[in-house]
């Protein structure tokens, strides 16, 4: 074209001339500007296409707050930025498409872009400006011969940074036009999924978006910013860094205001009614069993019923099979019915800075709940919390999974997702990522609760936090009892967590030591039952097993403490009653055992146990130091019977009782009330009256047994045992667990006993032991001659670890108990 058309009688000299009519290869500014966006981050863009969006129904909750909060005016909104955060495959992308689609219905839509971290135009902020400002121009037509003059003027403006590029194409013109009656809604989706370039950190590259959102609210525009993203720390952490953008925050937690449950109920009910309507599955198909199975494992995450629907209407497979394969806990070889929902967790993994960190991480976790889910520990105690604080990892450790972890979770809700389990527990599935056996973690979750402990034992620390210790304490105690995995081939794990529990104070005045929670055991067949497990070589090294002992004889010193300032604040009337209780029971009045002066009352579904008209737990039996039992219902059948004695027995905390009974502990304190004799009497009683399998074989045994390290004449009571076990030989009318426990259990604790013995330095209780359960060896032998070997190594592998201690012992008894420090 003529740049001077219809000009004449004028020179120009030395000159260049632009034509900002185009500005780019004869393109508009408007296709100039296309070409610097990404035209596929659009709500409505065909490559999103069908995108996701609500089911009918379901999501009403959250739809109604920001449909809400959209149609507030704008001088009564209090929030410019509402943040909806949630994890991964919660349905923040369906709900932000379902808000476009109806705002931009209404004309209230001002622009969207959805971030996808596989699509390198959608994986990074640099097209997020152009987008916008491209968007805006078509909803607000008045805005744009503002960004055309724009890019007109400055073509390279589409090269410049991105505040520069937010500034000029989008404040400055909004700023020019008329103000509008209403606000105008941005969207910006997956924030989490903006990667940024190879040479850029993501948490960068976030903190650049969240830098443009801030500029964007506090210019003053006639603009909403609706955010959706996974709960990433970094994120959190880029609003509270900036202060107005935070205050101007709305942060919504969709895993927190969801219906979970229920929404996800209505979406699979709907889409396998569709999918009934297509097949022969019956009216029935599926079950009400089958829908609750996978809500439940949805955890309100609609990846996981999006991702089962997919898998089962397949057209080529009958979709009983189908639904029936994702049911099933087992992966096939052949194909993989949850694939996407996998790829999604690699995806989440991968962006973890160190894969054994991760792994790490899951596993001391998942060990933690399960002790918690087994053990109830307090509800709402953070797990994630937990573990960060004893195992002291790097602040980056969690800050990658804070979309599958819910750091606030207790043992029943520290995963989003109910799949992420059975995704970690199978190899097959999550690669090298998979939780693999429980021996490793167990032994790390042992060792740092007891690194923890030593460290907040110390008088100087300032590593007390209650809570923590408390959760320590259980954690520990309770893997150590199970025996779960704690030791290993060599016991270097097992070595390295006595030389740990033996730098804890046992006897510092704010508790914080390592002794155990819970006191079911003696602490001698406490400390005994992971080493049962252990290899026989173990067994074979005396230097360990002292360390074994000074270990329990760190512990004792640590319970007496705490038991003789638990009795001190009993009263004296109180005291007086405990006496006569552990009197009564330990040298009872008749060989009946009638207990008088017992009696369980219960009222509101609460029970109480009274002793001469006293409510022991009132004043006397308040502590589990001193008492265990809270079903009393069991006791009530009994009070009047032979077991009444034994069934208090079984009650009384075992530790207690050798205190009571042990002189070198108690009698300094006045508190030796047992003594020989009534030891003596009481174990051959109550074995000549428990029998038949009408009593608690599993709490009659680890009672009495515990108690036979304080006899110092065995052959006084092990003919009352041998009896006993003659006694309780398997009948053909009795059940099958009768017949299938008594060799393995007695095994097990006789075991515990011979250990207690050792240490407690009675050589001649140990070597009766020991014969006794070599007769019961052989027994077992008899009894099952086809049992495999196996079997036979995992009920009594332990005494033949053990067989070189013995021998010694029979040898030469002072000289091992010197050994061993025992004596």
């Amino acid at each position: 074209m003529s740049y001077f058309q219809g000009a004449h009688h004028f020179n120009v000299q030395s000159s260049n001339f632009n034509d900002y009519s185009t500005v780019n290869h004869g393109l508009g500014p408007i296709q100039f500007l296309l070409q610097y966006s990404a035209t596929g981050a659009a709500h409505d863009a065909e490559e999103r296409q069908p995108p996701p969006r609500c089911h009918p129904q379901t999501r009403k909750r959250i739809l109604s707050i920001l449909r809400a909060w959209i149609k507030t005016l704008r001088e009564e909104r209090d929030k410019s930025v509402v943040w909806l955060y949630g994890p991964a495959g919660m349905g923040k992308s369906a709900i932000a498409q379902t808000i476009a689609e109806e705002f931009e219905a209404l004309g209230l839509l001002a622009a969207s872009f959805f971030f996808n971290r596989a699509n390198p135009q959608r994986n990074k902020a640099a097209r997020l400006v152009a987008s916008i400002a491209l968007q805006l121009c078509e909803s607000i037509p008045e805005i744009r011969p503002y960004v055309e003059d724009v890019v007109r003027s400055t073509p390279t403006i589409l090269t410049k940074s991105l505040p520069l590029q937010l500034r000029r194409l989008v404040i400055e013109p909004l700023k020019k036009v008329p103000p509008l009656a209403e606000d105008r809604t941005v969207i910006i989706d997956g924030l989490d999924e903006c990667l940024g370039p190879d040479n850029v950190d993501q948490e960068q590259e976030q903190a650049l978006v969240l830098g443009l959102i801030d500029t964007l609210q506090s210019s003053n525009l006639p603009l909403i910013i609706l955010l959706c993203s996974r709960p990433e720390s970094w994120i959190k952490e880029g609003f509270l860094d900036r202060g107005e953008l935070w205050q101007q925050t709305n942060p919504i937690d969709l895993y927190e205001i969801s219906d979970k449950d229920n929404d996800v109920e209505v979406y699979l009910r709907t889409q396998f009614e569709g999918i009934r309507r297509i097949s022969d599955c019956g009216d029935s198909w599926p079950s009400n069993e089958d829908i609750t199975t996978l809500v439940q494992r949805a955890s309100g995450q609609f990846i996981y019923p999006a991702t089962v629907v997919r898998y089962v209407e397949d057209r080529y497979s009958r979709p009983q099979d189908r639904l029936m394969t994702i049911l099933s806990t087992k992966t096939l070889e052949d194909h993989k019915p949850l694939q996407v929902l996998d790829d999604l967790y690699l995806t989440i993994l991968r962006q973890t800075p160190s894969c054994n960190l991760t792994v790490e991480v899951l596993g001391a976790m998942i060990r933690c709940a399960f002790v918690g889910h087994r053990n109830e520990l307090e509800t709402g105690t953070s797990i994630a919390r937990f573990c960060q604080t004893i195992y002291n990892w790097s602040p980056g450790a969690l800050r990658g999974l804070h979309s599958v972890i819910n750091l606030d979770g207790d043992h029943r809700s520290m995963f989003y997702h109910a799949t992420f389990m059975e995704f970690l527990e199978d190899e097959a599935r999550s690669g090298v990522y998979a939780i693999k056996g429980t021996s490793p973690h167990n032994a790390g979750l042992v060792r740092q609760c007891l690194v923890y402990l030593a460290e907040a034992s110390k008088e100087e620390s300032n590593r007390k936090d209650s809570a923590v210790i408390s959760i320590a304490k259980i954690t520990w105690s309770r893997i150590w009892t199970s025996g779960m995995g704690i030791s290993t081939r060599n016991g270097l794990v097992i070595s390295e967590c006595l030389d740990t529990l033996l730098k804890c104070n046992a006897t510092h005045e704010d508790d914080v030591g390592p002794l155990p929670y819970i006191y079911t055991d003696g602490l001698e067949a406490f400390m005994f039952r992971p080493v049962a497990s252990s290899s026989k070589q173990l067994l074979h090294d005396f230097t360990f097993i002292s360390k074994l002992q000074r270990c329990t004889s760190h512990l004792r010193n640590a319970y007496d403490r705490k038991l003789l300032t638990e009795l001190t604040t009993i009263s004296s009337d109180g005291q007086d009653l405990l006496r006569r209780l552990v009197n009564l029971v330990f040298d009872p009045p008749s060989s009946a055992l009638e207990l008088i002066g017992f009696t369980v009352e219960e009222s509101d579904g609460a029970q109480t146990m009274y002793f001469e008209g006293v409510d022991l737990f009132l004043d006397v039996l308040r502590s589990p130091l001193l008492f265990l039992r809270s079903d009393f219902h069991e006791l009530r059948p009994w009070l009047s019977s032979d077991a009444a004695g034994v069934l208090i027995l079984c009650s009384f905390n075992v530790n207690m009782l050798t205190f009571l009974a042990t002189a070198d502990r108690s009698t300094a304190h006045g508190w030796h009330i047992i003594k020989q004799s009534q030891l003596v009497d009481m174990v051959k009683l109550y074995l000549g009256v428990c029998q038949g399998p009408a009593w608690n074989y599993l709490e009659l045994i680890p009672t009495l047994l515990g108690l036979f390290h304080l006899v110092e004449s065995p052959e006084e009571i092990i003919p009352s045992l041998v009896q006993f076990r003659e006694d309780w030989k398997p009948h053909p009318e009795t059940s099958d667990v009768w017949d299938t426990f008594p060799s393995s259990e007695w095994a097990r604790e006789i075991a515990r006993c011979i250990a207690q013995c050792i240490f407690s330095g009675n050589v001649k209780m140990a070597v009766a032991l020991f014969d006794f359960a070599g007769q019961l060896y052989h027994e077992d032998i008899a009894d099952h001659p086809t049992l495999e070997e196996d079997v036979l190594n995992r009920r009594w592998g332990v005494f033949e670890g053990l067989m070189p201690l013995f021998e010694a012992f029979r040898r030469d008894p002072s000289g091992t108990l010197a050994k061993l420090n025992c004596d």
